[in-house]
C-alpha cells in the first residue's frame, strides 16, 4: 500500500471532477501523467477506477469514489490523532532562568506550569544578565525572563510581557553598589580609591543601599506600559526545543 499512498492522494483530489481531462486541469498534472497514476493504482489493487466503455471521455467508477473517500477519511483521522498526540505530549521538566528583579512576575508562571500544564519538575535559578544570556545560548535553559535578547539571532519563541525602569539611588555615602553586569559596563567611571560593592543578588544590593546608602540602581516593579528613558522591555524567551504546545499556553498567560 505504501507504493501508492501518494497516488491515492492524487485520486482523492481528482474524483471531484467528472473525468481525467477535467481533473488534469485542476490537480496540476497533464492528462497522460494522471492516466499513468490511475493505471498504477488499478494494477496494484487489481481494480477498475475509470469506466473506459464510455464513447467519449471516461468517467470514474463508483469504486473510485469509495476509494477516494476511504483515503480522505483515514487522512482526516490521522490529522485528528496527530493533533491529539501533540496536545497531550507535554514537557515533564523545565529549567528556567530569570533576573532577580522580575521574580514576582515569574511566580504565577510557575504555578500555572504545575497546576495547568502538567509539568512535574521545574528548576529555577536567578542570574545576572550576562550569565543568564550565556546559559541560555548554551542551551542550558528552556525558558528565560530577561531585559535583553541574547545575541543577535532571531528567536522562535519570544513574548514581550512588560516594562521595568531602573531607579537610581544617590546618597552622601561613599559607595558604589553594582551588579557584575553593571560593573563591567561602568567600571571606567569609578574613580580610583572609591569603594565598590558588587553582587549578583538584588536583595543584597537593596539591603545595602537601604541601610548604608551610596549610589546604585534598583529595578522597579514591572509595568505593562513603557515609562521613562531608562525603561527596559522585559521579555519571555523560550528555547527552540521547547514544546510549541507548551509555549502557546505560556504565551496565553500574558
Amino acid at each position: 500500500m505504501e507504493r501508492i499512498f501518494d497516488e491515492l492522494g492524487v485520486l482523492s483530489r481528482s474524483v471531484a471532477y467528472k473525468n481525467l481531462s477535467s481533473a488534469s486541469i485542476h490537480v496540476g498534472l497533464s492528462q497522460p501523467q494522471l492516466s499513468r497514476i490511475v493505471n498504477k493504482i488499478e494494477n496494484v489493487l487489481d481494480v477498475v477506477l475509470l469506466d473506459r466503455t464510455a464513447r467519449r471521455k471516461s468517467g470514474w467508477t463508483p469504486l473510485a469514489f469509495k476509494l477516494a473517500e476511504l483515503y480522505s477519511r483515514n487522512l482526516r483521522s490521522l490529522d485528528r490523532d496527530l493533533g491529539d498526540l501533540l496536545q497531550t505530549a507535554h514537557t515533564q521538566e523545565l529549567r528556567i532562568g530569570t533576573l532577580e528583579g522580575v521574580v514576582p512576575v515569574v511566580m504565577p508562571i510557575l504555578k500555572e506550569l504545575f497546576d495547568g500544564m502538567g509539568v512535574g519538575l521545574v528548576e529555577i535559578d536567578v542570574y545576572d544578565l550576562s550569565n543568564l544570556e550565556e546559559e541560555f545560548l548554551q542551551s542550558e535553559l528552556d525558558l528565560i525572563v530577561t531585559s535583553r535578547e541574547p545575541g543577535k539571532r532571531k528567536f522562535r519563541y519570544i513574548k514581550d510581557i512588560g516594562y521595568q525602569s531602573l531607579d537610581r539611588t544617590r546618597t552622601g555615602a561613599p559607595y558604589h553598589v553594582m551588579s557584575p553586569f553593571e560593573y563591567v559596563s561602568r567600571r571606567e567611571k569609578v574613580l580610583e580609591g572609591e569603594k565598590v560593592l558588587i553582587s549578583n543578588s538584588l536583595a543584597i544590593r537593596r539591603e545595602w543601599l537601604t541601610k548604608f546608602g551610596g549610589e546604585g540602581a534598583l529595578p522597579s516593579q514591572m509595568k505593562k506600559r513603557k515609562g521613562g528613558q531608562e525603561t527596559e522591555t522585559i521579555s519571555l524567551i523560550g528555547s527552540d526545543t521547547l514544546s510549541p504546545v507548551l509555549w502557546k499556553k505560556i504565551e496565553a498567560l500574558f
